[in-house]
């Protein structure tokens, strides 16, 4: 059992982790938000370097 709360924790935390990105660099829900190659970048879109 707490291999599966813990599996589904860290989802859990990652999907509030895209909501507090999506919120930060406001854009629109469902998008994926995630840093690469020194920068954030949103579906491919770049958002800002850090």
């Amino acid at each position: 059992m707490d291999a599966y709360n813990a599996r589904n924790k860290s989802r859990w935390d990652a999907q509030k982790n895209q909501e507090y990105l999506r919120m930060r660099f406001g854009t629109p829900p469902n998008s994926t938000v995630y840093w690469w190659d020194d920068a954030w970048w949103c579906d491919g879109e770049y958002l800002c370097g850090d």
